[in-house]
């Protein structure tokens, strides 16, 4: 039995209830609603972590969760136009979440400003990889400045891996393949 069946997720994070039945664009994601997608999600980005310390894995894990729950309801309807804009309009609902879980810092690691950064740039990745002959080492510095790359590359790989069926549109522009050429990228540009 879970939150969700105990009525947990109605007391504790009503944000979460909000996803449950929120359709998604089934060419992109054809796992189901948004709930769905963000568990999935969670579980893929649970997979991802065990090699970092602590404080980084309780940051990749709250970025998994708050980068989809941020804003569901557009998520509905996103033109091209405002799917470019969602990481930048989901900032202020994943401040409002940590700051009901209180969350700062663990362990002198400011948790807080990087599940920001992670919500507002996770789809940089699959961007830089649908533009990669265009993209120059000073894009991956100067994203560097904004979050810890490899935590980027983990949240988004869990983001992807949640949602990209081999061979599927969102496959093309951000599944395993856009995630792996970004962290080797990373690495050549020394970021």
């Amino acid at each position: 039995m879970g939150l969700r069946d105990l009525g947990a997720i109605d007391q504790l994070f009503p944000e979460i209830k909000t996803l449950i039945e929120v359709p998604q664009d089934r060419e992109w994601h054809p796992e189901g609603d948004v709930f769905v997608h963000t568990c999935l999600v969670i579980d893929r980005a649970r997979e991802l972590i065990d090699d970092l310390p602590c404080p980084k894995q309780v940051t990749v894990m709250l970025a998994a969760l708050a980068m989809i729950s941020a804003n569901p309801r557009r998520l509905n309807s996103l033109t091209a136009f405002a799917f470019a804009r969602h990481e930048e309009a989901g900032v202020e609902p994943a401040l409002s979440f940590l700051d009901k879980l209180n969350i700062h810092t663990l362990d002198g690691y400011d948790v807080r400003a990087q599940v920001v950064a992670l919500v507002r740039d996770h789809l940089k990745p699959g961007e830089y990889y649908k533009k990669r002959e265009e993209v120059g080492d000073g894009a991956f510095r100067r994203l560097a400045r904004k979050c810890e790359l490899d935590l980027l590359y983990r949240v988004a790989k869990a983001d992807s891996l949640a949602a990209t069926p081999t061979g599927s549109r969102a496959a093309q522009w951000y599944g395993a393949e856009a995630q792996e050429w970004f962290i080797e990228q990373c690495a050549r540009a020394g970021s």
